[in-house]
């Protein structure tokens, strides 16, 4: 994965063309991130920790 920052400065992972936006309650080294068409429906997630990939929640992408 890849990690970069926003223009608004928030942490965002890219993954397989897509990108996922940290939750704002992440703290420590354990990370959750969605998938930034959320507010679309979709359903991706990532659970990282010390930035390395522990669980994919792939429910497939819909766009």
């Amino acid at each position: 994965p890849k990690f970069s920052v926003s223009k608004y400065g928030n942490p965002v992972l890219e993954l397989g063309g897509y990108r996922f936006n940290k939750y704002y309650r992440s703290k420590g080294p354990k990370a959750h991130w969605a998938c930034v068409k959320t507010s679309q429906g979709c359903r991706a997630r990532i659970t990282t920790f010390n930035n390395v990939i522990i669980k994919w929640d792939n429910y497939g992408h819909n766009h």
